[in-house]
């Protein structure tokens, strides 16, 4: 990211090619799935993939052609701490879908009486969907969005595109309608992600992008464990359906805060 950064290159191209990995795993898992015919023997087989790959991380060395780049940091305006809840907020719009995977096949039996395999089949496909097709093409033109309009902006859009996602998973009828709604997630993804740490960059000096989007990813994953836990608790009480209205309530109370900061920036532009 630093470097992405002192280069001064679109980060959510770069960005893209993650998407595109985590897109083809549900895929893997539904083919194992289907080879293996048993869930135990398939995480035995996912813990010694990742015993491998941790291994060869660990003995890999790191090559001594590698340029350190380094950002010289100006001392100058400090970030406003109403940003840093704001910046609070966008983490979790974020959290709140990637975090539904943990429950989203118990969503997919219950809501359209599937079995393991076909919920299992249609969750490969909505992973696919958000992160290869939407993910990909929102990180891929998000950076040309922000240089149209402003950060702030495209932070907004994608609020809206949150919003109307999970308006749209409550009402679907069909598993297939349902699964459609991840066409809207990978854009509120990249364009809450990207444009956040760009507007929060834009009014400080002293925080670069890449220390940034370290602390969004920290903060994302202490808030996927919680509200992993919080889903235990809630899920006898009101199901997974009604997870997905305190997904859209919460998308819907955070417009103000993001109104509230747009006319901040407002202000501060016109004092200026």
């Amino acid at each position: 990211m630093s470097w992405i950064t002192a280069e001064k290159k679109d980060f959510g191209k770069y960005r893209m090619f993650g998407s595109l990995g985590y897109a083809t795993s549900g895929f893997w898992i539904s083919l194992f799935l289907v080879l293996l015919r048993n869930v135990s023997y398939m995480l035995l087989l996912a813990c010694a993939i990742n015993l491998v790959l941790l291994f060869s991380n660990i003995t890999k060395p790191i090559p001594n052609t590698i340029e350190k780049i380094t950002i010289e940091k100006i001392q100058g305006k400090k970030v406003p701490r109403i940003y840093y809840l704001f910046f609070a907020f966008c983490t979790l719009i974020i959290t709140l879908p990637n975090s539904f995977g943990y429950i989203l096949n118990s969503h997919l039996r219950n809501e359209y009486d599937l079995d393991l395999n076909k919920a299992t089949f249609y969750a490969s496909i909505a992973v696919f969907i958000g992160s290869c097709i939407s993910e990909m093409f929102g990180f891929f033109a998000v950076d040309s969005v922000i240089r149209r309009f402003s950060p702030l902006k495209v932070v907004f859009i994608g609020f809206i595109f949150s919003g109307l996602r999970w308006f749209f998973a409550l009402v679907s009828t069909s598993e297939e309608m349902f699964i459609s709604t991840y066409l809207l997630h990978g854009i509120s993804f990249a364009f809450i992600f990207i444009g956040s740490i760009h507007f929060i960059a834009s009014v400080s000096d002293t925080i670069e992008m890449g220390e940034l989007s370290m602390r969004f990813s920290f903060f994302a994953n202490i808030m996927g464990i919680i509200l992993a836990q919080l889903y235990s608790i809630m899920l006898p009480y009101i199901g997974t359906q009604g997870i997905i209205w305190v997904f859209l309530f919460v998308c819907i109370a955070s417009f103000p805060m993001v109104i509230l900061i747009l006319r901040r920036q407002h202000n501060e532009i016109l004092s200026n």
